[in-house]
């Protein structure tokens, strides 16, 4: 089992998803952070995903909802580095090295 590090890019969009959905539904929100979570944890076990767009990523569809985790392999840690929403174009995106894990 690897182990799950957010970089803080990630955790900040995970938390601004979360804080936007909360003040319209709660049950929404507390749904997509038990299936976000359930998806880390899933990784964490099994680490699958299609290849992503920024060269060295993988990506996997957090199921039930309209999110995407971004994410790398590094010996034994699972990096999600960035979540994005199917409605965002995350295609351009590169990960410039600069942001903390």
């Amino acid at each position: 089992m690897k182990t799950v590090v957010w970089s803080s890019h990630a955790r900040s969009q995970y938390l601004s998803a979360l804080g936007f959905l909360v003040e319209r539904n709660e049950a929404a929100a507390a749904s997509l952070s038990d299936r976000i979570e359930a998806t880390t944890a899933a990784l964490a076990r099994r680490s699958v995903g299609r290849p992503g767009y920024a060269e060295g990523t993988l990506e996997k569809t957090v199921s039930g909802t309209s999110y995407v985790l971004v994410f790398e392999l590094s010996g034994d840690e699972l990096r999600i580095l960035r979540l994005f929403h199917m409605a965002q174009d995350w295609r351009g995106w590169r990960d410039t090295g600069a942001d903390d894990q």
